[in-house]
């Protein structure tokens, strides 16, 4: 894939901009430098090749040439939005489970931000805001989506399995395509953020419904209990009983 074949496959869908980039460290960050000086509401960022990618809790994100995507999208929240900054996450969840399942898969989201095929993950969302005050100036959403068997890391670099869209299709998967469609359903989701619907069509998929999960992290640091669904805020309902 290069910038044209991009610009092309997305002539459609209005990008604010769009910077390609053959390799790169991490198109977060580069779309948040680009934030920073104003970058278009939805512009992207994709990089060929990703070599420090980021995750949740410091992990890291590598994407290997042509295996994978690896890209940022701009986004700058409206006030109704604001109230809604967690659920940017499972925005990007969404339009990709959705762009997964014309594929004729099943995936589940992992809460929060981590999407499983079979029990394996194959792609993982970053979503970073900046503040001006009590406003925010951007969310930078970022997706990783293993697609050939090239973008799955060695078993020592896993912190959970791993697979990838060709693995679980058993056919070839047109990364442009596969683009095109979720950047198609960032779009349809968006209005729907703040809405019901948006947290059922999130609850509906979400992974590990009725299993006993561990959670770390916050002030109350490790929280043990069975997976019941979504509070309104997008927090994972968890049961003692």
């Amino acid at each position: 894939m290069n910038e044209i074949d991009i610009q092309e496959a997305l002539s459609d869908l209005s990008l604010g901009g769009l910077l390609f980039f053959p390799q790169t460290t991490s198109t977060n960050d580069i779309a948040i430098e680009w934030a920073l000086k104003g970058a278009p509401e939805f512009s992207l960022v994709y990089a060929e090749e990703q070599t420090r990618g980021r995750g949740r809790s410091s992990r890291s994100w590598v994407t290997n040439p042509g295996t994978g995507l690896a890209f940022s999208v701009n986004l700058h929240p409206t006030v109704g939005e604001e109230k809604h900054l967690q659920r940017f996450t499972a925005l990007g969840a969404l339009a990709v489970s959705e762009a997964v399942e014309a594929l004729g898969l099943l995936p589940k989201i992992k809460w929060p931000n981590d999407i499983l095929l079979n029990g394996r993950k194959f792609c993982g969302i970053l979503a970073e805001s900046g503040w001006q005050d009590d406003h925010a100036l951007y969310v930078v959403l970022g997706i990783g989506v293993n697609v050939s068997p090239g973008s799955v890391p060695v078993d020592e670099a896993l912190n959970y399995p791993a697979t990838c869209l060709e693995a679980e299709i058993h056919t070839s998967c047109s990364r442009l395509s596969l683009l095109h469609e979720i950047l198609k359903y960032l779009i349809k989701w968006r209005p729907l953020l703040s809405e019901d619907v948006f947290l059922g069509a999130w609850e509906k998929r979400l992974a590990l419904l009725g299993e006993k999960v561990s959670l770390r992290g916050g002030t109350e640091g490790e929280t043990i209990g069975w997976v019941q669904g979504l509070d309104p805020d997008g927090s994972l309902r968890l049961s003692s009983l």
